[in-house]
């Protein structure tokens, strides 16, 4: 039996087996990962031509900072309190309807959410404290970011409702 893997990115584990389509073609490690690249190729065409994750041109000018206030190791997850200070430099208010950290290991393209409504004005700030409880392996992932990583839902004024990727810096304890 013959197993073809193709690494997606740099952890071992993350890797995607293509083990029953190698061993039902009888290939060897070179040909699947031949014939696994056009697949590659169409997805990342087919990403370029979705619609941006915010409708329209208007891409709110949100910043900044994150505190990580408690850490609680409960076995398989850890409980967080994350310490949000935002600031929406833009000229139109915005609300955020779900705040959320990317999962990384244990369900890639998925998130732990949080519901939290928070309203902040133009050229304005706002704080809040969130809780999470994430997978252990997703959180040692997104603590090791550099710049940690957070999934807001949000709608500005006379928009529709998007999704926004947003790094921000950690402050220390």
């Amino acid at each position: 039996m013959k197993i073809c893997r193709l690494n997606l990115s740099p952890q071992p584990d993350s890797s995607v087996q293509l083990s029953s389509f190698c061993s039902e073609r009888n290939l060897d490690m070179s040909s699947c990962l031949a014939l696994s690249r056009p697949i590659v190729c169409l997805l990342v065409f087919i990403a370029l031509l979705l619609p941006p994750a915010l409708p329209g041109s208007a891409v709110p000018n949100l910043g900044g900072t994150c505190k990580i206030t408690e850490t609680t190791d409960l076995g398989a997850t850890v409980r967080l309190i994350v310490q949000l200070h935002l600031v929406n430099a833009g000229s139109s208010s915005l609300t955020i309807t779900n705040v959320a950290i990317p999962s990384y290991h244990t369900l890639p393209f998925h998130s732990v959410t949080v519901k939290r409504t928070l309203r902040i004005a133009a050229n304005s700030s706002s704080d809040v404290s969130i809780q999470f409880q994430v997978p252990k392996q997703d959180y040692n992932a997104w603590s090791a970011l550099p710049v940690p990583a957070f999934i807001l839902t949000l709608q500005m004024a006379g928009k529709r409702a998007g999704t926004l990727n947003l790094h921000i810096p950690q402050i220390p304890n």
